[in-house]
């Protein structure tokens, strides 16, 4: 590796997640598994954390050069780590209760492990807040420039009742009344109303068959029931027509029975 191109550093995170998420897809070698096979020849780099050895992916163990092992508390991880460093099985109790700063280390020609100590690194204290808010600005501001959210529309999801799912019994909860508020009377107008008749007329005839017996062009049609939609007076599904095709059905929501009603009184 002495024409080292590129070194990718990472954690236990980098070191199984990729493979695993391939081998439960059912792939027989997953790109991150090519990747460290053909790291020599792509002149590539690894250099990997764990605090467990025994959830690392096989290619894993058997392509690392140089094992650095600090104090391994858990029995099986010690005599996994014992393993990996050549040393006879009894010391792994001497893994385990090594100290702060101590630890064994074997790369590719040591004749066995190697005693360390570590020194000690001060890092100083941590960031202030204000410190980590002005390093990380560059990065949010970036990301909110480049976030894309779907459209949420509270109104037409319905809340998840917690006693149905886990089978009790749920007790309703009172109604709220349903009016037509202010808002709707100021945009309602005729064109309006005459496809709330003709919806109440035919319920279950098809969009286009509305658009047909009102003689309106498809232009014109669409952005009257848009603004029905919007105000909460029709609601719009897809159901099977008599030729098995899917054909969308306008149904009127209570809130459009009531400003009909009232049309009509």
């Amino acid at each position: 590796m002495s024409e080292l191109k590129r070194l990718i550093v990472g954690d236990e995170t980098l070191l199984e997640s990729p493979l695993d998420a391939a081998v439960s897809a059912g792939a027989q070698m997953g790109a991150y598994e090519r990747l460290v096979l053909l790291s020599r020849y792509l002149k590539i780099g690894f250099f990997g954390a764990a605090q467990a050895i025994s959830p690392l992916p096989s290619i894993i163990k058997s392509n690392i050069t140089t094992v650095v092992c600090l104090r391994c508390p858990n029995p099986r991880e010690a005599r996994d780590a014992a393993a990996m460093l050549g040393l006879p099985e009894e010391r792994a109790q001497e893994l385990i209760h090594l100290p702060v700063g101590q630890g064994f280390v074997r790369s590719v020609g040591f004749g066995g492990a190697v005693k360390i100590s570590l020194p000690d690194f001060p890092l100083g204290d941590y960031l202030s807040n204000a410190e980590v808010e002005q390093r990380l600005a560059t990065q949010r501001q970036w990301l909110t420039e480049h976030t894309i959210y779907s459209p949420s529309d509270s109104d037409a999801t319905l809340p998840l009742n917690v006693a149905e799912i886990l089978g009790e019994k749920a007790t309703p909860s009172p109604a709220e009344p349903v009016v037509v508020d202010a808002a709707t009377r100021a945009q309602f107008l005729d064109v309006h109303r005459s496809l709330l008749e003709e919806i109440n007329r035919y319920p279950s005839a098809s969009v286009t068959r509305h658009y047909l017996n009102l003689s309106w062009s498809a232009g014109r049609a669409n952005r009257i029931k848009a603004e029905l939609l919007d105000m909460k007076l029709i609601i719009s599904a897809r159901q099977k027509s008599a030729n098995g095709r899917p054909c969308e059905v306008l149904s009127l929501t209570e809130k459009g029975h009531l400003l009909l009603d009232e049309l009509s009184a």
